[in-house]
């Protein structure tokens, strides 16, 4: 009976997806299905987030302290 259960619940997700029309949406599902341990890739890129502006704190900190170099303002501005 379980798995008559189980059976049913994969079909009725199955046809919700199939009528997604959406692809940012099926996209977010497929991350979602593909990530390894049920892990959120959301909770991912928020960690990345962090990560980058950790290190952006520190090398600021060091141009402070006359450790690093930074660049100039007209010189960041012509990168964009």
């Amino acid at each position: 009976m379980k798995s008559v259960a189980i059976q049913s619940k994969k079909l009725d997700i199955i046809t919700k997806i199939t009528s997604i029309d959406d692809n940012i949406l099926l996209e977010k599902i497929l991350q979602l299905i593909l990530t390894p341990n049920g892990e959120n890739t959301i909770d991912k890129e928020k960690q990345e987030i962090v990560t980058d502006l950790k290190q952006g704190l520190k090398e600021l900190k060091m141009i402070q302290q006359g450790k690093l170099k930074s660049t100039p303002l007209n010189e960041f501005l012509n990168e964009l």
